[in-house]
């Protein structure tokens, strides 16, 4: 088998160096490393191009425009490798995954792995073969949408947890299959986009397996420790929402996923909620936002259907999100602005 590791780049000049010669160990054959740069105003561009000289195994694309979704499906077009490995500039990757991944002859669609914080220390070694287990697809889709319900038999299945299935990085994908099912990001997203890109993996995919091997590190950084003042946050979730909902619909799914679909839904217009009350944004701004979000026909079955107890994703439970979901299931929305007191702020 071969490898693709395709990596976008986006301003990341400080940790890109680390990142790229991470992922240059241990290759062999055909395997091949992907720069997709796009947009840097650093000297981001300009590090990805002198690695593309230096190294044959190094082909590096440059966009002049950013977008984090764009450049990962421009390096699944341009991809050679049998199967794809997505990796994030500021992350690292584990040296025991190629040769692991080198060693397997599985015929599943997608296998899955864990990762580990940078800040943990080394990952335990795993015999590659000794640690192979097939999951369910089904299961799958469910947990991706709504992890809280669905984490033990998760765990029970293969220990694994939200992050291993909501993360592109944490996944070998083949590319066979990726093109077969026209499987991409959807570009208009530039948050979550690894949740509804690993919906569609799940959703089409008849083979799945998790592997008791460490991916990549992942690298905490204030950049990535939360999204909810993220300034397209509301025009991204409201496409988000939109997007899922088709997508669910259009693949039959609509009728089994309904539940975890609902809360998914819901959980996205409350991180909406909180950032237009964290924003201090004008309160009539933020009861006509809610309102009019909230009356679309998908949002209202979504919000009557929402369950209290599996709102939120796994570990980040956070029990500010109850009021909200209360005050939307009565049609409060000029609550809405008040509903965090000050000492939550």
């Amino acid at each position: 088998m071969s490898l693709s590791i395709i990596i976008p780049v986006h301003n990341s000049e400080d940790y890109l160096k680390e990142c790229v010669e991470s992922a240059l160990r241990g290759l062999s054959g055909d395997d091949e490393v992907i720069l997709v740069e796009n947009g840097s105003s650093d000297s981001s561009r300009e590090i990805c191009r002198s690695y593309q000289e230096a190294n044959p195994r190094v082909r590096a694309l440059c966009l002049d425009t950013a977008g984090v979704s764009n450049a990962r499906n421009c390096g699944i077009s341009a991809a050679k490798g049998d199967w794809v490995l997505f990796l994030d500039a500021d992350d690292i990757l584990d040296p025991g995954l190629v040769p692991a991944a080198h060693e397997l002859d599985i015929d599943a669609d997608i296998i899955l792995c864990d990762y580990r914080f940078l800040d943990d220390g080394p990952a335990e070694a795993h015999e590659p073969r000794s640690g192979i287990r097939e999951v369910s697809p089904e299961l799958l889709r469910r947990a991706v949408l709504q992890y809280a319900k669905y984490m033990t038999q998760i765990r029970q299945a293969a220990n694994m947890d939200n992050v291993t299935i909501w993360s592109c990085c944490a996944k070998l994908i083949r590319r066979e299959f990726l093109l077969r099912n026209q499987i991409r990001f959807p570009e208009s997203l530039c948050l979550s986009e690894d949740t509804v890109f690993s919906l569609q993996l799940y959703c089409s995919a008849e083979k799945v397996c998790y592997l008791k091997q460490n991916s990549f590190f992942y690298r905490r950084t204030l950049h990535s420790a939360s999204r909810v003042h993220h300034p397209k946050l509301l025009e991204n979730n409201q496409y988000l929402r939109e997007w899922t909902y088709n997508y669910v619909r259009s693949k039959g799914l609509y009728e089994e996923l309904e539940d975890e679909l609902s809360c998914f839904l819901v959980r996205k217009l409350i991180d909406e909620c909180l950032y237009l009350v964290y924003s201090d944004t004008d309160k009539d701004f933020t009861i006509r936002y809610v309102r009019e979000n909230a009356s679309e026909p998908f949002m209202a079955r979504a919000i009557e259907k929402a369950d209290y107890r599996y709102l939120i994703a796994g570990k980040r439970n956070r029990l500010r999100h109850g009021p909200f979901l209360w005050a939307l299931k009565r049609k409060l929305y000029g609550s809405i602005p008040y509903l965090i007191p000050k000492f939550m702020r």
